[in-house]
């Protein structure tokens, strides 16, 4: 397999994309059949288990920011590790 010297810029694309909050915009960087897989939780697998998933995250956090660190892609993988910073609004507890 040969490595797209683009994949990397689009690692970061999606990964800024987070910052927007928008799910339908994150989906948009998957094939139908894409695999999510933010460990340690278990992959989700296909757009509908994708939505579900950061539609799932968006509930809790109103957006996330990555500071990225690394950055590996062997088309058509990619993988990233990150400091993340999740913006989640302040919860009142009654």
């Amino acid at each position: 397999m040969g490595v797209d010297n683009q994949n990397p810029e689009t690692v970061r694309q999606f990964l800024a994309a987070w910052a927007h909050g928008d799910v339908e915009e994150l989906l948009a960087f998957f094939v139908p059949g894409g695999v999510y897989h933010n460990i340690p939780m278990e992959p989700w697998i296909g757009h509908d288990a994708i939505r579900g998933g950061i539609d799932g995250f968006f509930q809790i956090a109103k957006n996330i920011d990555f500071e990225v660190r690394n950055i590996a892609v062997e088309d058509p993988v990619g993988a990233t590790s990150s400091a993340n910073v999740c913006h989640c609004p302040a919860v009142t507890w009654r």
